[in-house]
């Protein structure tokens, strides 16, 4: 008789959604969880990175690399996308573990080859692939959305020096709105 526990399924869990929409607290939930292992990052940025050109700020140019663990790890995986089903492959890897992730909200944006392709990486990897959708009512996450960018780029906020674009205005910071 073969119970469930005996062959776990590996899972990649491919969370995507709106900013401020409860990525973070999945990200959380997950870490907590005896079986997962997300790796050093939350959000991983490749695929939008490679294929959205709206957000080819998170691409990390050759120069920038060594620039610390989080470029590192992009730049290795935007440079040579089959290397991102390995490493999250490897990740499983450890013991115990049959569960792994990249909760990046802008993966919402892809196109559905770029679904698919991700989807069929992970297969080949003998790993099932599962989309995660976060949504939140859309006028609360605005406001959410809003009420950060203001306290992050506030003309007496330190980080205001930081450039960034205002996602529902097109204006460089939300105190322009």
């Amino acid at each position: 008789m073969s119970h469930q526990n005996e062959n776990p399924a590996k899972i990649f869990i491919l969370g995507v959604g709106a900013q401020k929409a409860g990525t973070t607290w999945l990200a959380h939930y997950l870490r907590d969880a005896g079986n997962v292992n997300g790796g050093v990052l939350k959000e991983y940025h490749i695929w939008d990175a490679l294929t959205l050109p709206m957000c080819g700020n998170y691409r990390v140019p050759p120069d920038k690399r060594f620039s610390g663990k989080r470029a590192a790890i992009r730049f290795v995986l935007q440079d040579d996308p089959a290397r991102y089903f390995s490493y999250f492959s490897d990740l499983l890897l450890a013991p115990g573990k049959s569960v792994t992730f990249d909760i990046t909200p802008t993966y919402a944006g892809l196109s559905s080859e770029t679904f698919a392709r991700i989807s069929a990486g992970f297969r080949d990897k003998g790993i099932v692939a599962r989309p995660v959708f976060l949504m939140r009512d859309p006028v609360e996450r605005c406001w959410s959305a809003a009420r950060m960018m203001h306290q992050k780029y506030h003309p007496d906020h330190p980080a205001r020096r930081r450039p960034a674009l205002c996602p529902f205005s097109g204006k460089r910071h939300a105190h322009e709105i």
